[in-house]
């Protein structure tokens, strides 16, 4: 490689494998060569004016440090397609400290893929019949003998033409554990993987044996068997790159996977094993542990403790699977650094902290986020003042009802009940004065004053802004708080039409709020245990696309035509569609509004066995359904 851009303007001399030619421009050398005394001494600390470390994931490893700690050149740069490894976290261990946390470059699979570094592969996730289980993959040794049969070039890669009696070019090489980094094999043109994913890093190490390019090599197939193992939702991670292991993405990826891969690449799932990936997905355990690892990882990078923000900025994971697994990020980290934040925090203001996190991260407006943020600096904000400021930013008008909404919300209001209210009230972070002015509390800009606080609060807001930017910002409709297509929960509803508090628990299938209606589709219902026939429109529902446009739909029980409920529906001016897949979803895709094409009165059986009225509905679309939030959506396999 170095030849092909050189040429003869430079030397070139190897040390290791029986040569010793040291007197070279370019010495490329192995490790354990180099490190050996005889070799080492040939050579003055600053004899190289770069030195250029392969592998250098190893670099903690003796031999490497021996070298490293002898030479003194201007530049070190290590090169290495895996970076994060397990033991990160013990002394001189970490590959980013050896490097002193400076990145020269980086590029992932996404990346080296766009940029046609890489050979296209086709991936086809096939269900397997028969799955083994860990503990027998564990259980199968491979002897000495059998390993060294595998390590010269003329058994693993060798021309067709070369072939005699003696030497059989090879089909099929079967490993465990092996080949999984160093080996540059670029002529290997499938590879099949027979057995559970347990590591994202682990599976592209195995998946990249064959993107290597080769002369009259068009692509790769990967054949990935998906047996019934709880972590085969780290296929579609180590597939898209996204290491925010948020649910949602994943699930989405399963189905439009090749509009996710760049060039001609593509990937493929069966419909079994879909449906396990989802079930998967569905009950994705040891969330704490992939947080734990995703913390370890990104503070071995950054060399210093992450905040929420620092997951988010590196495509970490997500800071809200962060919350709803610890309540605040200040919970995680005490958790992770037991001793550094040992109750450093007043009751007041964990709650201050447990409200703003479960009310403000996630981002879907900006209008707390973009008040909290002035009163940062600030004790007090003219109303009129911070309209203008939030018309500057955001390029949306915002309504003095609207901003005096918002600090309600500060105020502690948004909650379910009159319970939540009096725990979340005691927060005190802002007033509404008569003089038109938004004025920050005096125990508020106390706290503040306590720096472990001010930045867990600066850094909610950070996230917050960041995540509206990212995701709904580009994407909102004049006059409606919704972005088409992106995922909302029931709390999220109340909270952008501004109910007040929270009315998710009393949010079902229907809800009227002012001019809008909302209908919440559960797409695939869960059979009911108890063989009802009619449990909360479970599952006896006839909720379903037809098309891209058309939509149809079955009241609740006992609701005709005539009913209020009904009314409700189709009197209301605006018609708004959410929908999520399975029960297992926490939040639902919003389709956009609709019209009422038809709504007729039908009968449907309770559960007692009487017939009972009820309204079928065929909705059309203001926008035709993005096909592969379609496709997702109708992808299910019966029993």
């Amino acid at each position: 490689s170095f030849e092909k851009v050189f040429d003869k303007k430079v030397t070139m001399g190897l040390v290791g494998a029986g040569s010793y030619e040291y007197e070279k421009d370019y010495v490329f050398a192995t490790v354990e060569t180099l490190n050996r005394d005889t070799h080492l001494f040939q050579y003055q600390p600053d004899a190289f004016d770069c030195i250029i470390l392969d592998e250098a994931h190893h670099s903690s490893n003796n031999i490497y440090t021996k070298v490293i700690d002898y030479f003194n050149p201007k530049l070190f740069l290590g090169m290495t397609a895996t970076p994060d490894k397990r033991d990160d976290n013990q002394e001189g261990k970490n590959i980013y400290e050896i490097f002193h946390y400076q990145i020269a470059h980086e590029i992932r699979l996404q990346q080296a893929m766009e940029n046609n570094l890489l050979c296209p592969f086709h991936y086809f996730g096939i269900s397997e019949v028969v799955s083994l289980d860990d503990k027998t993959l564990q259980a199968t040794k491979l002897t000495d003998d059998e390993f060294n049969q595998l390590t010269s070039d003329e058994r693993l890669a060798m021309d067709e033409a070369d072939t005699t009696e003696e030497m059989q070019p090879l089909d099929y090489i079967f490993s465990r554990d092996i080949l999984n980094e160093g080996v540059d094999i670029v002529e290997v043109n499938q590879v099949i993987m027979l057995r559970p994913t347990q590591s994202p890093i682990v599976f592209i190490q195995q998946l990249g044996r064959g993107l290597r390019k080769a002369p009259g090599k068009e692509y790769v197939v990967i054949l990935d068997f998906i047996g019934n193992y709880n972590n085969n939702f780290m296929i579609p991670v180590a597939l898209s790159g996204d290491r925010s292991y948020n649910a949602d993405v994943i699930r989405k990826y399963v189905i439009s996977g090749n509009s996710t891969i760049p060039g001609a690449s593509t990937v493929h799932f069966d419909e079994i094993s879909k449906d396990k990936i989802f079930k998967s997905i569905d009950k994705i355990k040891g969330m704490k542990t992939l947080i734990k690892e995703s913390y370890v990882s990104l503070k071995n990078r950054l060399g210093r403790v992450p905040l929420l923000y620092d997951f988010y900025e590196n495509q970490e994971i997500d800071p809200l699977v962060i919350i709803r697994e610890y309540k605040t990020y200040y919970a995680f980290m005490q958790a992770m650094e037991k001793d550094k934040y040992k109750n450093d925090l007043n009751e007041q203001e964990k709650l201050t902290l447990e409200y703003l996190s479960k009310t403000v991260l996630s981002g879907v407006r900006p209008d707390e986020l973009a008040i909290l943020n002035q009163l940062l600096y600030r004790d007090y904000i003219g109303t009129a003042d911070f309209i203008k400021e939030y018309q500057k930013t955001y390029g949306i008008e915002i309504s003095i009802s609207q901003v005096n909404e918002a600090i309600q919300v500060l105020q502690g209001h948004f909650v379910s009940k009159e319970a939540e209210y009096q725990k979340f009230c005691q927060i005190d972070i802002l007033e509404n004065d008569q003089s038109g002015m938004i004025r920050r509390l005096q125990s508020y800009t106390e706290r503040l004053a306590h720096i472990h606080f001010y930045t867990q609060v600066e850094d909610i807001i950070k996230v917050g802004i960041a995540r509206y930017k990212d995701k709904y910002f580009s994407g909102r409709i004049v006059d409606s708080p919704f972005v088409l297509y992106e995922k909302y929960s029931r709390r999220d509803v109340s909270f952008l039409m501004n109910c007040g508090k929270d009315l998710s628990s009393i949010m079902y299938g229907m809800k009227r709020i002012e001019d809008d209606v909302f209908i919440f589709i559960t797409y695939h219902k869960e059979e009911s245990q108890d063989e009802k026939n009619y449990v909360e429109g479970k599952p006896d529902y006839a909720d379903a696309f037809e098309d891209d446009l058309i939509f149809k739909w079955d009241s609740q029980i006992g609701k005709g035509l005539d009913s209020s409920y009904m009314k409700d529906v189709l009197e209301a001016q605006r018609k708004h569609l959410f929908v999520k897949k399975s029960d297992a979803e926490t939040s639902f895709y919003y389709m956009g509004q609709f019209d009422v094409l038809e709504a007729r009165n039908a009968h449907k059986e309770d559960n007692r066995g009487r017939m009972q009225l009820i309204t079928k509905v065929t909705m059309k679309m203001h926008h035709a359904v993005r096909e592969d939030l379609l496709r997702y959506l109708q992808s299910h396999i019966t029993a």
